[in-house]
């Protein structure tokens, strides 16, 4: 049993022919692959080469080149061919012909306007987009496919006379069996009998164990680091040279980094932090103080009127000589007067110019007329002195009337009046800022929120006054009279060119509601020191230049951000909250009550008719307090020399889903709920701001409704004309 099975296993297997497309020769099993014809000898690989070939028999015929002095003509150096091979062996000048270099000869001649010269060169080129094509030796517009006796290969027009199968490649025009791939162990960086060399490059007639023999050739001349183009390295960099550019090392630009710590470098250059400037971050950005703290600038936009240097470690004003007051003010010598604080005779001598009245040592002039002692006009057009009288605007101004607020009518309408039956209930102020008792700085604006709808035109020079304690002359200015369809009414006074210094008394006496009942006196003293002019705050309208043009009242500053609270445009934002402690400005809230800032005067541009701004709103009455009567709230206005308009964009019980934040120390911790949320980014929108006149203020105000704790915060950012 045992030798049949060996003998199974022994048996004869019968022998496969493999040819591999070679013509002639043996087949690998005793057998032919094909004989020669014509004289013609069968080479090793397997190709037919005629007698007289004296060259490596491979080459013959093998698309490579055009062989000459191989004693025959190589199939090659057919001239028909569209696309001959190269020539190998003839020198310069020379073709191959018929097995032998010889001299070109020039196919060009009378009437030939195109195509190759038969010497390597051209008879020209068809340039006429009309007639593209080269047919013959002339130029056409209607190419001819040139495929006669072709298989395969370019048919002149830009197209192929047919695609050589798999194993085939196209010689001449014909389809030519590939001769079985060769070795290349041994010949690595050379080219072999049948085409291949052995370089990452090699193609089609390359051999089959290309990749095995020779591998990838690195490619490292030149370079001492990188790759090398095989995988691997030219070499790696460290040390004082750590870095790799175009195959070299270099020295890394950012090691050690020039930023100090508050930059990130890129390629040597330095992208400083919020707050830092200069190429190494050295140094603190306009706005910000205290390198390396770099905290942000509280004397931005503080010009201690021009009598004094602010501290930018406090903020605070250093009066000159003979000045003092938080603002550089007030003339130290008894009898000066501010600002030259030297004592002329009172008012003039000439009673204020003829122009106004002497109070206290002081001109409080008439409408239309401005300066110390009266002596110029209010509108800077006019011509002094006849300067034309301003409107009283007290009430709502015809042409005023036509400026309107994307939230006027919605804030004050969210806060309903106590019913009032027939209207026999007298009207109340809920809300008055300045508190009484405060003391503010200049371009202050008195508002006021009652809680009835009060009849404009009650509203008078004589029911709504501020004067200078101790008199009865009242400054001129504008008032706005912004009312709610649910009962309740805002009443704004800005005083026009209010230059006074010193304590002021405030008095709302006989205004009356729609229903004719008389509102109580309301009386109340807060103390004034400044002037305003204008101070360039157009150049500021996005707070990229802290509070420059605008004064700040309680606790308000310009603020990078507070955790989710940040800029809607650029890097710096309005903030004014109605904390107790100072968080963004130099003290806490007026009476721990509220804050503002007034904003400007501006020039409105010329074509402009709407001024927008963003805004948002965070509270510690939430959600406690919410539809409560604890309702924090923000009032917005804009006035100019033509009266003004203004509303509360925003309150705790207009406020819709709002989200917690933790912004600006918020919540407090004697927040009972430990919750603390926030409105929003809006916009708000005045239109019609052409009717102010040339120039105009915005004021902002937050404030506490009928408590002075949980505190609100409101930010302003991106002032804009449209």
């Amino acid at each position: 049993d045992t030798a049949v099975a060996e003998d199974t296993t022994t048996a004869d297997v019968a022998c496969v022919a493999n040819c591999g497309g070679r013509a002639c020769g043996d087949d690998g099993c005793g057998g032919s692959c094909g004989d020669c014809t014509g004289g013609a000898a069968c080479s090793d690989a397997g190709v037919c080469v005629p007698s007289g070939w004296t060259c490596a028999a491979d080459a013959y015929g093998s698309g490579f080149a055009c062989d000459c002095g191989c004693g025959v003509a190589d199939p090659d150096c057919d001239v028909s061919s569209v696309t001959p091979p190269p020539t190998v062996g003839c020198g310069a000048g020379e073709v191959c012909k018929d097995g032998a270099c010889g001299a070109c000869v020039s196919q060009c001649g009378a009437g030939v306007e195109c195509g190759d010269d038969g010497c390597g060169g051209t008879c020209g080129r068809c340039w006429d987009a009309t007639k593209p094509f080269c047919i013959d030796g002339a130029c056409t517009g209607e190419c001819v496919p040139q495929c006669a006796d072709q298989e395969c290969g370019p048919d002149g027009c830009g197209g192929v006379c047919g695609v050589c199968g798999a194993g085939e490649m196209c010689v001449i025009g014909k389809c030519q069996v590939l001769p079985e791939p060769l070795s290349c162990v041994g010949k690595c960086g050379t080219v072999t009998a049948g085409g291949c060399s052995c370089v990452s490059s090699c193609t089609t007639t390359c051999c089959g164990d290309q990749v095995s023999a020779c591998a990838c050739v690195p490619a490292c001349d030149g370079k001492s680091c990188g790759p090398d183009g095989c995988g691997g390295s030219c070499g790696s960099c460290s040390g004082a040279t750590p870095l790799c550019e175009d195959g070299q090392c270099v020295d890394d630009p950012c090691d050690p980094s020039p930023c100090s710590a508050y930059g990130t470098c890129d390629d040597g250059a330095c992208a400083c932090q919020l707050g830092y400037a200069g190429a190494t971050c050295g140094e603190c950005a306009p706005g910000f103080v205290g390198y390396p703290s770099c905290v942000p600038d509280p004397c931005v936009g503080q010009t201690c009127s021009g009598a004094g240097t602010c501290d930018s470690t406090t903020g605070k004003c250093v009066c000159n000589a003979g000045v003092t007051g938080p603002l550089c003010t007030v003339c130290t010598a008894a009898g000066a007067t501010w600002p030259a604080c030297v004592a002329p005779p009172v008012c003039g001598g000439n009673g204020c110019s003829g122009h106004g009245s002497c109070v206290s040592e002081q001109c409080i002039c008439a409408p239309g007329f401005s300066g110390q002692l009266c002596d110029r006009c209010l509108d800077e057009a006019e011509t002094y002195p006849a300067c034309s009288t301003p409107p009283a605007n007290y009430g709502i101004d015809p042409e005023v009337a036509q400026v309107a607020c994307s939230f006027c009518g919605v804030g004050l309408s969210a806060f309903t009046a106590p019913a009032d039956g027939a209207d026999t209930v007298a009207p109340a102020v809920k809300v008055a800022i300045p508190p009484d008792g405060a003391t503010v700085g200049p371009g202050v604006v008195f508002t006021f929120m009652l809680d009835d709808v009060v009849d404009p035109t009650s509203v008078t020079p004589t029911t709504l006054k501020v004067t200078p304690q101790g008199s009865d002359v009242a400054f001129g200015g504008s008032v706005v009279v912004q009312k709610s369809v649910t009962g309740n009414t805002l009443l704004m006074f800005f005083p026009l060119d209010l230059t006074y210094s010193g304590a002021l008394t405030v008095s709302l006496a006989g205004v009356k509601d729609d229903g004719g009942q008389t509102l109580p006196t309301w009386t109340g003293t807060v103390t004034l020191d400044g002037n305003v002019s204008a101070n360039g705050f157009e150049t500021n309208l996005g707070f990229e230049n802290g509070a420059f043009g605008c004064i700040l009242t309680g606790d308000a500053g310009v603020s990078a951000g507070s955790g989710d609270m940040n800029p809607s445009e650029g890097t710096g934002q309005l903030v004014l909250t109605t904390q107790n402690a100072a968080t963004v400005g130099q003290a806490g809230a007026l009476a721990d009550f509220s804050s503002a800032a007034v904003c400007g005067p501006f020039p409105i541009p010329a074509g402009k008719t709407t001024l927008k701004f963003d805004y948002d709103f965070a509270s510690s009455e939430f959600d406690s307090f919410v539809g409560q009567s604890f309702d924090d709230l923000a009032i917005v206005a804009v006035a100019g020399l033509h009266g003004g308009t203004g509303g509360i964009p925003i309150s705790v019980n207009l406020a819709q889903g709002a989200i917690q934040t933790t912004s600006y120390g918020l919540p407090e911790a004697n927040d009972e709920d430990g919750l603390a949320r926030r409105a929003g980014v809006a916009t708000a929108t005045f239109t019609g701001i052409d009717h102010l006149g040339a120039w105009a203020t915005l004021t902002f105000i937050v404030t506490d409704v009928a408590d002075s704790s949980y505190s609100s915060v409101f930010t302003v950012d991106n002032v804009r004309f449209e």
